[in-house]
């Protein structure tokens, strides 16, 4: 499958060839397979409790899925409080939303510590419907995220005063709650920290083989170099759900612009992130050098639709979604000038039907932790995954971890 096609705004910002291949059989107590953000920052947390660790990538630090992220960073799940009351019981639910929030914190005091800001920025976010029907859902989901401590505004037409140019009915604005951040940035400072603290990272490096025993684990990759570890840590996202052969998630491909900076942001309160409740909705942000991000116009893909799975750059299809949201940009903030789209790229989008990640060992496969950031949430699922199986890791029984189990 290809997980990224046409030219994402983050290639600007990529650093090529700048860790080793694998030429030697090493040893390690846990060995991170993949190189993008998720196993950056599980590498970043292993090492913060002292748990000797090694990445292997088989491409090129940072070249794949996370070049497709926009990551904008919410507290808000997809599947809104009210409907995660149907999946979990609603002490799990408030807490799964509790903990989303407490890795936005958990993010900002990583980035403080590495040399890059990554372009890490608190923002408000604000959720908005322009259904009628939804008034009466979108109130009550206010007044439970109100009633359980999270700082929020509701919001209608009434009560816009001027602070969004675009039209809807009922709306939540967040605050304290969401940020945004430049992933490849990210992923590069905290390779770069790693690096500093003696952790092996190694580029071009592909696991071929697993033969897994009762204590101990030998990788051996294309090359015919072994890795002896206790357990793996699987962070190469969507290649990990190749070990499952029946599908627990659904595939869809999003689509995304980027344009050139812009001057002003009016009718835009507080640069918020913002998301609507359309199926498939928008997500739109800004970035710190005054760009806009819009996405959405998501379309399912199955295994067996080469068509969408290997989508070729240019093609038809993605010509027409991002017409589409260039319209939609232009219609929702019409009083920001010379909004000008330089940036247009698409990539595969993993869900589960209750909006959380899969983050656990399997019965299938023992001594392999899965760290699955599958949702709109990836990049903080990642951090939230590596935070949980650290934990396991070293013994601590966090009962957080039940949330995202495979079994739930």
């Amino acid at each position: 499958m290809r997980k990224v096609a046409d030219q994402p705004l983050w290639v600007k910002d990529s650093i090529h060839h700048h860790f080793p291949k694998l030429d030697k059989d090493i040893e390690v107590d846990v060995l991170i397979i993949g190189g993008g953000v998720t196993g950056a920052l599980s590498a970043y947390i292993f090492n913060e409790k002292e748990i000797d660790v090694a990445v292997i990538e088989r491409g090129e630090i940072g070249s794949e899925s996370t070049l497709a992220s926009t990551s904008i960073l919410h507290y808000e799940i997809d599947t809104d409080l009210k409907k995660l009351c149907s999946y979990l019981d609603e002490v799990q639910a408030i807490d799964a939303f509790r903990f989303t929030l407490e890795a936005v914190y958990k993010l900002e005091d990583i980035v403080n510590h590495l040399e890059d800001d990554c372009e890490f920025i608190r923002r408000p976010s604000f959720y908005y419907t322009n259904n009628k029907d939804q008034i009466d859902y979108m109130n009550a989901e206010y007044g439970m995220r109100k009633e359980n401590g999270f700082e929020v505004e509701y919001i209608d037409e009434e009560t816009n005063d001027n602070r969004f140019t675009f039209p809807f009915c009922s709306g939540i604005l967040s605050y304290n709650s969401g940020a945004e951040v430049n992933p490849v940035k990210l992923t590069n400072a905290l390779f770069k920290y790693c690096r500093n603290e003696v952790i092996p990272i190694y580029e071009n490096t592909e696991a071929f083989e697993l033969d897994i025993k009762d204590n101990e684990i030998i990788v051996t990759t294309k090359d015919q170099k072994k890795v002896i570890c206790k357990k793996i840590l699987m962070a190469c996202g969507y290649d990990s759900l190749l070990f499952f052969d029946k599908p627990f998630y659904t595939m869809t491909r999003t689509f995304s612009l980027a344009t050139k900076p812009v001057e002003t942001f009016e009718g835009w309160h507080g640069r918020s992130l913002i998301k609507n409740t359309e199926d498939p909705y928008i997500y739109l942000r800004t970035t710190k050098d005054n760009r806009i991000i819009i996405g959405g116009e998501d379309v399912d893909v199955k295994f067996n639709e080469e068509d969408t799975l290997n989508i070729k750059d240019n093609h038809p299809l993605a010509i027409y979604k991002y017409q589409l949201l260039e319209k939609k940009l232009n219609h929702m903030f019409p009083l920001i000038k010379n909004k000008e789209v330089e940036y247009r790229f698409n990539g595969l989008f993993i869900d589960s039907n209750d909006g959380l990640p899969y983050i656990d060992e399997h019965e299938e496969f023992p001594n392999i932790y899965f760290n699955i950031g599958i949702g709109s949430n990836g990049l903080l699922y990642g951090l939230m995954g590596a935070m949980l199986l650290s934990d396991k890791h070293i013994g601590i029984d966090n009962k957080r971890l039940e949330l995202f189990k495979f079994t739930r």
